[in-house]
This record gives structure tokens, sequence and C-alpha cells, in this order.
């Protein structure tokens, strides 16, 4: 003897469209992770630009000290001013 019962079609729609909602909310889930991935991707590119950037200054000071002393230099003029 089976005790089988239907659920009402209201019930089985929010049923369904509760489904549909979480299937939408993993998918979008997803796709953040995917996105912040990416970006931490992206901040490492940046990280290491700014590294490569910090380096090539140090380097530039150091030649311009070396060539002209300790100064100040107006990159709007291009003027030196030594200490």
């Amino acid at each position: 003897m089976e005790n089988k019962k239907v659920l009402t079609k209201e019930e089985l729609d929010n049923l369904t469209t509760l489904k549909k909602e979480f299937e939408e909310l993993t998918k979008n889930a997803g796709s953040i992770t995917l996105q912040i991935i990416d970006l931490e991707m992206y901040k490492d590119q940046i990280k290491t630009q700014l590294i490569d950037i910090r380096d090539k200054e140090t380097k530039l000071i150091k030649d311009l000290e070396n060539k002209y002393g300790l100064g100040t230099i107006s990159i709007d003029t291009g003027e030196f001013i030594p200490k």
C-alpha cells in the first residue's frame, strides 16, 4: 500500500522557482569568483610593474646624482639646483 501524495501546482511552481533562483545565484557566485581571480592576477601584474618603475627611478636618481651631485631637479624647466 503506497501513501503517494501529489503536490499542488502552486507548491511545485514554488519549488521550481526556488531551484532556478538557486542555480542563478550559484552561476553568479562562480562568475564573481572568476572575476576576483582575474583581478588578483591583474593586481599582481600592477605590483610587478610598480616594482620595475621604482627600480628604474632608483637607478635614474643614482645616475643623476653621480652626474650632477645632490640637489633638486625641476621637471617643468629641467633646471638642476645643487644643495
